[in-house]
């Protein structure tokens, strides 16, 4: 599958932080909040996005390291 660089900015920019605002992506990346969400809910969709993640602090939580 081939993207487009808006759609390669949008993937890195979720990649790094799944819950950024549909408001603050707009503004990083001077598209309109439709136009971003169309292409997240498209990414969706086709597979793409599989699903989002929460990262723990492991030793924040006390979690064994695991290697």
């Amino acid at each position: 599958m081939s993207f487009s660089n808006l759609e390669r900015q949008i993937l890195e920019a979720l990649q790094h932080d799944a819950d950024i605002s549909l408001a603050e992506l707009s503004d990083r990346l001077h598209q309109s909040k439709s136009t971003l969400w169309r292409a997240i809910k498209k990414f969706e969709s086709s597979g793409v996005i599989d699903r989002k993640v929460v990262l723990l602090n492991a030793r924040k939580v006390n979690l064994p390291l695991t290697v």
